[in-house]
């Protein structure tokens, strides 16, 4: 079982460290137990998180303030080390053992540098009020492959973004769709519309990222947006991508509503989609709504 928004929110991570489908059951029994046969030791630490950019919309549906900062957290692994330490969906990671974090990529990099097993305190944001919650990593491996074993898909597809090895990856990531997980159906309709490692099939990666989009995956929305041919259906993926926290699908949006693909030319709502894809993490975005004139996105990294 995983905590999880209210709202369809998806996201942007570093899938070990730190993204929404149906709820995925899980058995916390002995999960090393499993380890050894899904995923292997010493592929990083993890706080069993997914965890996203603070975007203009994101902000204004949560009630935090203006300048607020942070790692949203999108959801939280049934008895991993973050939902142990009470950590929920939409907390906002602010620091990790008191150095602040602008956003996901900061989360990861300070998780990324610490090794399994060490002791972090995070300062997470809730409401109007911060705690200090005390988290121990756990070895992703481990941690993630006797999750997924035990069919917990959010556990598998992090996994088959870590493992390294392709048909490995599709394995999980077939499994993490069977249980339901939307961005497990996305990341499999992403191979099989590439052909990573399997046969190319544009038309079952559609029905997939058509699945995954309705199931709240921002990633899938967007991967449909791309592949429609009908454009006002097209406009309809991307704005759903958008709604999700998908940074891609925002830029998507925004340029679509530039030139009139869809709907009618809208340049003030296209500069406030590009703002809300650069502040999602889309370097893009943040070129187009400085070209448009925006000081804030000039200055984005």
């Amino acid at each position: 079982m995983l905590h999880r928004s209210l709202s369809s929110l998806s996201c942007l991570l570093s899938l070990a460290c730190l993204a929404c489908a149906g709820t995925t059951a899980v058995t916390p029994v002995a999960p090393q137990e499993a380890a050894a046969a899904a995923g292997p030791a010493g592929l990083g630490p993890t706080l069993g998180v997914r965890v996203g950019d603070l975007s203009p919309r994101r902000r204004a549906r949560l009630g935090l303030p203006e300048g607020s900062q942070g790692a949203l957290v999108l959801e939280v692994l049934y008895h991993g080390p973050a939902q142990k330490a009470g950590v929920m969906a939409m907390d906002l990671i602010e620091a990790i053992d008191g150095s602040p974090l602008a956003g996901s990529r900061a989360f990861q990099q300070e998780v990324a540098r610490r090794a399994a097993g060490t002791p972090v305190t995070l300062s997470v944001r809730r409401g109007g009020g911060t705690r200090q919650a005390a988290v121990v990593l756990a070895d992703a491996g481990e941690l993630l492959g006797g999750f997924c074993e035990q069919g917990d898909g959010i556990a598998c597809h992090l996994l088959g973004g870590l493992v390294g090895d392709v048909p490995r990856a599709l394995e999980l990531y077939r499994r993490s769709c069977d249980t339901g997980y939307a961005e497990g159906c996305s990341a499999l309709g992403g191979a099989l519309l590439e052909g990573r490692g399997i046969a190319a099939d544009p038309e079952r990666a559609s029905a997939l990222f058509e699945q995954a989009c309705q199931n709240g995956s921002g990633s899938a929305c967007a991967a449909g947006a791309r592949q429609a041919m009908d454009e006002a259906r097209a406009f309809d993926f991307a704005a759903r991508a958008c709604d999700q926290g998908d940074a891609e699908g925002c830029f998507d949006l925004a340029t679509r509503m530039t030139e009139g693909r869809g709907a009618a030319p809208d340049p003030a709502r296209a500069l406030a989609t590009f703002l809300e894809g650069c502040a999602l993490g889309s370097s893009r975005a943040c070129r187009k709504a400085c070209e448009m004139g925006d000081p804030v996105a000039c200055a984005a990294p």
